[in-house]
């Protein structure tokens, strides 16, 4: 270690940024895919297929989910959703459902969401009940740091 040209976090975040992806790239050939633990790694480390799917609607563990704007045109609404992490519940509505291919092996679905401001926009009744105001939000994705994903078995 050169304790005159120390690893700063920034170059650390360089590397992650410029060098990462090819390094793992060269390191998948290296993985055994005769399980399947191995083979979601084989997938993984291989990356995404340069293309995804947009979906209008999805079905997951019997329940419907759709867009918002597929959601407008109906009598119905399905595009709300409730997660509870860190003991916090969280409410949103469900803006894109987007599907990632790891190249045919494995897809994953995600929820864009519009995110709820859980101490602002959310208030819990006595009986029970929640009130949620879809004015106050958060985490809608417009600023770097907001994280407004939710994988669709969440």
């Amino acid at each position: 270690m050169n304790l005159q040209n120390p690893v700063t976090e920034s170059d650390e975040s360089n590397w992650i940024i410029n060098e990462f992806g090819g390094w793992l790239q060269n390191k998948v050939h290296c993985i055994d895919a005769t399980t399947e633990d191995g083979k979601l790694r084989k997938a993984l480390a291989g990356g995404l297929h340069s293309y995804g799917r947009k979906l209008k609607g999805y079905i997951i563990n019997g329940y419907k989910f759709l867009s918002t704007d597929r959601d407008c045109r109906v009598l119905t609404q399905n595009s709300g959703i409730m997660d509870e992490a860190d003991g916090e519940a969280y409410y949103g509505k469900v803006k894109d459902i987007d599907e990632l291919d790891y190249y045919g092996d494995y897809k994953v679905v995600l929820f864009r969401c519009d995110w709820v401001h859980i101490h602002r926009g959310v208030r819990a009744y006595p009986n029970g009940g929640v009130c949620v105001n879809f004015s106050k939000l958060m985490h809608s994705g417009r600023l770097l740091q907001d994280d407004p994903f939710v994988f669709s078995s969440q």
